[in-house]
């Protein structure tokens, strides 16, 4: 499966934003951890790039990858309209549905790794909280550490870990 992704991308411009031009380079990166897109401008408000999860291609979902891509158009064509660009924006919200582009974190993605979350029970107020990293438990010297605890004041015991699905 091969897919041009600047064509695509210029394809759904000319659909959906007449023919809007896409002046920025879409990339791959193997470092998005906790989404699949990314629309970056700079602080002068220049758009810069879309970047899109490499974990994504693995799969080879291409709905999976096109829908997560006119996600990151719709937000770049907010932003160079001077329109509201931002997820949960009613106006962008009602662009996504105008597109037909997924809504954020509605794709289901069958990657289970970055589901597992470790989960820690807390001995005063029994609330559980999920976190995506284990603590630690010693620090550097092995010396045993107390300091993670509930915003009540009781102890935090590791429960293991679960896997999630979104």
């Amino acid at each position: 499966m091969k897919i041009h992704l600047r064509e695509e991308a210029q394809k759904f411009l000319d659909t959906y934003y007449e023919g809007l031009p896409l002046t920025i380079p879409i990339e791959v990166s193997g470092r998005l951890s906790r989404s699949l897109g990314h629309f970056k401008y700079d602080a002068r408000r220049n758009p810069l790039s879309i970047t899109l999860a490499k974990r994504m291609f693995s799969l080879e979902n291409q709905h999976l990858i096109l829908g997560t891509l006119y996600h990151e158009l719709v937000h770049y064509a907010c932003f160079v309209k001077g329109a509201p660009y931002k997820d949960g924006h009613p106006y962008f919200e009602r662009e996504l549905i105008r597109c037909n582009a997924p809504a954020t974190r509605t794709q289901g993605y069958a990657d289970k790794t970055q589901l597992k979350v470790h989960v820690y029970g807390c001995q005063k107020c029994q609330k559980n909280f999920n976190r995506r990293r284990k603590l630690r438990s010693t620090d550097s010297y092995g010396k045993v550490v107390t300091s993670h605890g509930c915003p009540c004041g009781g102890k935090l015991r590791y429960l293991g870990f679960e896997e999630l699905t979104v």
